[in-house]
């Protein structure tokens, strides 16, 4: 399973995803800013089994399977009553531009940037959105703070 809520144009603003169960909510920059989204009692577990033999020799998906993926300058998203994560799996709550984002064991991937048109990273991002009630498989929850 790739990417299950992935919008991929240019202006996306004003999404709201509701009730929800998926792997990955991504909102990427390849093609201009995704703003003003919100997420509201969603599942997201951001692994996928390769128990049907889609992943060549692997027991899991190696790509993308962080729940939650905010690419540089996707700004003012609100995430309410989500859950998130697969227990044992997810071992990182957040990890934050510039530092090293990658691995798949994180809950939150915010301000990635790069890509095809080598768009740097956005620590604003982690800044510029609200969470609250976020339940993840690391059993904590996130109230309108970071952790």
């Amino acid at each position: 399973m790739g990417e299950s809520m992935r919008p991929h144009s240019n202006g996306s603003t004003f999404i709201l995803y509701e009730g929800n169960a998926c792997q990955t909510f991504y909102a990427d920059n390849t093609h201009g800013t995704e703003n003003f989204f919100t997420y509201f009692r969603n599942l997201a577990v951001g692994w996928d089994s390769c128990g049907n033999g889609q992943c060549g020799g692997l027991t899991a998906k190696q790509y993308h399977a962080n729940p939650f993926i905010l690419s540089s300058y996707a700004r003012e998203h609100n995430y309410v009553g989500n859950v998130a994560g697969t227990p044992g799996f997810h071992t990182i709550y957040q990890v934050v531009a510039p530092s090293n984002l990658g691995g798949n064991n994180r809950i939150w991937v915010l301000g990635q940037g790069g890509g095809n048109n080598n768009v740097p990273g956005d620590s604003l991002v982690s800044t510029s959105i609200l969470r609250w009630v976020i339940t993840t498989s690391l059993q904590e929850s996130c109230a309108g703070a970071e952790l």
